[in-house]
């Protein structure tokens, strides 16, 4: 609930100090506010110091207001000024619109600004590089345009720049570089544009660096290894190009989390091997051409590694197996080629993603064991083997994918899929004899996906009895017999069981699956005509 200031009565009492006189002003252009802030600021009392949000010094005089989260409608006014002790000032996350008032640079003292999640428009002003005490500036998520100032550089004293999730643009201003203090700055989400500057690297004591999500051109300066503190980099959806300089000599050899995705680099330098504290590192969707660096077995603290959708040839290095901290290896969609790894069976691997590249071979027994598997996507290889029984002993797996590789045999009767299986898909492969009828009854698969192998009979009874089930898709598969009764599988969404051998009709109660969008039962030898009750569907 929010409530409106009243006019305002505090003119003509002479109790109240200048301080709560000025809070009241500035009050008096926010259209709401809380109602325990309006009982609160009480015109009738001498002075602020008790009201909610504000902190005073010893001589009543406001050096802090802290109204972050107050639901505050409006804007700040240009009476802000009038608070010259103020130190620390806190409007974020409310709903506070309109400009930053340039009058704001005369709070001289201020050492904390945060105006974040609000919805405020226009310019940085450039006044507040007068505020020459400031440590903290955090105007993140708001709508803010224009370039960012240089006189930003003149905050010498800053720690801590946070201008995230604006619309700012124009280059970078080379003086905030100047700052040799800074520990983070995160200018992500924005429009920025330009060259990143060389003077970067003077910004020494820079633990956090997020540039991503901009429009910058050229190369990352090479004065990146000068940032000996840097532990958290950004650059993903940056704009840009080049030779990937980090790791050289022994620079940014602290750094935990690496992110340069979405851009356009030439290769993976050996160097990066020399971050050996990396524990989160991604490079996707780059152009990256040529090998894995087989040094990126010192990298043994990673737990995840992103590099997907590159152009990386030649084989895994089995280095990575020196990786045991690694739970997540995504090299999907690269032009891999030679076997899957025994040694990738040695890790405690979560997540593997391996699919759309040249791999050959049998899947490793190996990789059969890792009993904490959860998604094990594979497909679009050249992957070859009889039945994976071993799938059995993976308790955890959400997600299985196989298609489009070479495996053959026949899938064991006895194989009954987990219950947390979601997704399992087997389509295009030389898979034969029957289909396991236990494959996803009574467990939460929503899509099933074995079309395009040679299987013997037909689709199980139980098949009818699977709850969770969207999509079911058996088609070019040599199934024969009759239609099952899917009637108890509600939540279907799409059935494809073309080109096989069925007999019979079409079962009537194909009329109660209300959730379905399409049914495709062409080529095959069914009889008698169409049920009345899949006017149901219509």
């Amino acid at each position: 609930m929010v409530v409106s200031f009243l006019p305002p009565p505090f003119y003509s009492i002479s109790s109240l100090n200048s301080d709560g006189q000025t809070l009241l002003s500035l009050a008096h252009h926010w259209i709401s506010t809380p109602p325990s802030l309006v009982s609160s600021w009480n015109a009738s009392d001498a002075d602020p110091c008790s009201w909610v949000g504000v902190v005073c010094d010893p001589n009543k005089l406001v050096v802090s207001l802290d109204l972050s989260t107050s639901h505050i409608m409006g804007k700040i006014g240009p009476e802000i000024s009038w608070l010259t002790h103020l130190k620390s000032l806190n409007l974020s996350s409310n709903c506070i619109s309109g400009t930053i008032p340039p009058q704001i640079g005369n709070c001289s003292l201020l050492q904390q600004l945060d105006l974040s999640l609000n919805t405020l428009a226009g310019k940085i002003p450039d006044s507040l590089g007068n505020c020459s005490l400031l440590q903290q500036l955090d105007l993140s998520l708001n709508t803010l345009a224009g370039k960012i100032p240089d006189s930003l550089g003149n905050l010498l004293n800053l720690k801590v720049l946070s201008l995230y999730n604006n619309s700012l643009n124009g280059s970078l201003p080379e003086p905030i570089f100047h700052i040799s203090g800074l520990e983070v700055l995160n200018l992500s989400f924005n429009q920025l544009t330009g060259l990143i500057p060389s003077n970067l690297g003077n910004t020494t004591m820079l633990q956090v660096l997020c540039i991503d999500n901009n429009r910058f051109t050229g190369s990352l300066p090479a004065s990146l290894n000068n940032l000996a503190n840097l532990v958290y980099l950004d650059v993903h959806s940056a704009g840009v190009e080049g030779r990937i300089p980090l790791c050289y000599g022994g620079g940014c050899k602290n750094l935990i989390y690496l992110d340069l995705s979405f851009n356009q680099f030439i290769s993976l330098p050996i160097e990066l091997g020399n971050c050996t504290n990396l524990e989160q590192f991604a490079v996707v969707d780059c152009g990256l051409t040529g090998p894995i660096p087989s040094s990126f077995g010192q990298l043994t603290k990673l737990t995840l590694l992103y590099l997907s959708i590159n152009q990386l040839s030649r084989t895994i290095p089995p280095e990575l197996a020196n990786c045991t901290s690694l739970t997540d290896l995504q090299l999907d969609r690269n032009q891999l080629e030679g076997s899957i790894l025994s040694e990738l069976g040695t890790l405690k691997l979560t997540s593997l993603y391996l699919f759309t590249n040249r791999l050959t071979g049998e899947v490793p027994m190996s990789v059969w064991k890792i009993a904490i598997l959860e998604y094990l996507l594979i497909y679009e290889n050249r992957l070859s083997g009889e039945r994976p029984v071993e799938v059995a002993r993976l308790k955890r797996l959400k997600e299985f994918t196989l298609y489009d590789n070479h495996f053959f045999g026949i899938i064991p009767q006895s194989l009954r899929i987990n219950g947390s299986l979601t997704i399992l898909d087997f389509y295009n492969n030389s898979f034969t004899g029957p289909i396991p009828p236990n494959l996803c009854s009574g467990n939460q698969v929503e899509k099933l996906v074995l079309g395009f192998n040679s299987f013997q009979g037909g689709i199980p009874s139980e098949f009818g009895n699977c709850p969770s089930l969207k999509r079911l898709i058996i088609n070019n598969s040599n199934l024969t017999g009759v239609l099952p009764d899917f009637v108890n599988n509600p939540n279907l969404l799409y059935m494809n069981l073309e080109d096989n051998m069925f007999t019979g009709q079409i079962p009537g109660s194909f009329g109660r699956l209300t959730n379905i969008t399409a049914i495709n039962l062409s080529k095959n030898r069914l009889l008698g005509l169409l049920p009345l009750q899949l006017e149901n569907l219509l």
